[in-house]
């Protein structure tokens, strides 16, 4: 089993272990195979950037592409080049500023149902918020309400089926007819066909409705005219739906987690909207004039990036004075090197403030990898944090959120970092 065990039990405290022995890279084993920790940020950086075409995705990704197909997330190479071309209009900064209205109306009619003195399971109630602003953003029209509907029943069986397949060391158990197999598959047709519904009407129209559905549908590669299929598109849809309810998810709970732990925090939020937007709608123009917000939404990102990230070597190489053979799994960790000493000034303390910019000489900007690096960086970057922003911003100029009373909230490992238990009690300000 080799480091299986240990790894699966506690995968953060593990690499933290594997980091402070001080090495560039170590080799590690996954079962009888060798694996290999990359720890240098130099290094790390040559894996993402450098000499990124030496490597493709990882077995972890290899089970994700088997549920949500190959999409940008799962793909490596020039299919991966292909599919980022034609995904990258869809998030440039004017499209973004036509979701931004989309996400501040959710945003707005979500709160408004919220009661003094109410208390949320956060996790799950920002999951599903987040899963929700992205089906709505991603199929705006009435003909995609459906698909909306569809994705927020099936997403539990999804979600729960997605997280126990990447961690699953046996794939014979996955073709087992158990309940949770059953729900799993079910799901899985369901929004393969009402997506596909979908797709059909936007092509057969025509409409650009401003969604990310429409300019899928028209992405049309610059170098060969190529158009994406039904089944590509379908799978980038999917793809974005789980990135949007697992991260989003995520970094939202950490968020409001960090703002009832330091009641303060929120207040210099809701003092910053207050003064910047005053009781008028959020907007997109908004965001970047809120300062501290966005230096907040920083320090979230460095504390709880993606504890993960996995390479295949495709071809003999040396990292360091350790030479990889192909087929070997290179292993990258951003939470380990965001919360290394020698790289941020006390990194244990949540400290916004540390990426002013006039203490930005505190730590080098390569050591700052929230979204990945070079080619296969999150291409959502700028969604993410135009949502969390904005949800902040309307939180926290209406509530002043805190933690159940002896709750003890831990880091759990999923597809990312979530905190459980999180229950907290929101007061109107």
């Amino acid at each position: 089993m080799g480091h299986v065990i240990e790894f699966k039990r506690d995968p953060i405290s593990f690499l933290k272990r594997v980091r402070d022995l001080g090495e560039g890279v170590v080799e590690i084993r996954l079962g009888p195979k060798p694996a290999y920790v990359v720890n240098d940020e130099d290094l790390v950086r040559k894996v993402l950037v450098s000499e990124a075409h030496h490597f493709s995705k990882g077995v972890f990704w290899d089970k994700v592409a088997a549920i949500t197909g190959n999409g940008l997330a799962t793909s490596s190479g020039a299919e991966h080049l292909k599919q980022r071309r034609l995904m990258q209009p869809v998030f440039h900064r004017e499209r973004i500023a036509r979701y931004a209205n989309t996400m501040a109306q959710e945003w707005e009619r979500r709160i408004a149902a919220w009661e003094d003195g109410q208390t949320l399971d956060v996790l799950p109630t920002m999951s599903e918020t987040a899963l929700t602003m992205a089906a709505k953003t991603i199929f705006s029209s009435q003909i995609g309400e459906r698909a909306v509907e569809v994705l927020r029943a099936n997403w539990p069986a999804f979600q729960d089926g997605v997280m126990w397949r990447m961690m699953n060391p046996f794939p014979v158990l996955e073709r087992l007819p158990t309940p949770g197999n059953r729900r799993f598959a079910a799901s899985i047709e369901e929004m393969w066909r009402v997506i596909g519904d979908v797709i059909t009407a936007y092509r057969a129209d025509g409409v650009d409705r401003g969604d990310l559905l429409s300019m899928l549908v028209a992405a049309r590669d610059q170098d060969t005219g190529e158009v994406m299929t039904d089944v590509e598109i379908r799978n980038q849809v999917l793809t974005i739906a789980l990135a949007s309810g697992e991260t989003m998810g995520m970094i939202l709970s950490w968020s409001l987690y960090r703002i009832g732990q330091n009641p303060e925090i929120g207040q210099r939020i809701a003092d910053e909207v207050a003064a910047i937007v005053g009781e008028g709608p959020l907007t997109f123009e908004d965001i970047g004039k809120l300062e501290f917000t966005n230096l907040f939404i920083k320090e979230i990102l460095r504390f709880y990036p993606f504890w993960m990230l996995m390479r295949r070597a495709n071809e003999d190489i040396v990292l360091g004075e350790v030479r990889i053979t192909k087929g070997a799994q290179v292993i990258l960790s951003p939470v380990s090197m965001h919360r290394d000493p020698a790289l941020f000034a006390d990194p244990d303390s949540f400290d916004p403030d540390r990426f002013l910019s006039e203490r930005a000489v505190d730590f080098r900007r390569t050591s700052y990898v929230p979204f990945g690096a070079g080619q296969h960086r999150c291409i959502g970057d700028g969604f993410a944090v135009t949502e969390t922003a904005l949800g902040l911003a309307t939180i926290c100029r209406r509530f002043a959120p805190k933690p159940a009373a002896g709750q003890i909230t831990k880091e759990h490992i999923l597809f990312v970092i979530v905190p459980r238990p999180l229950k907290m009690t929101f007061e109107t300000r």
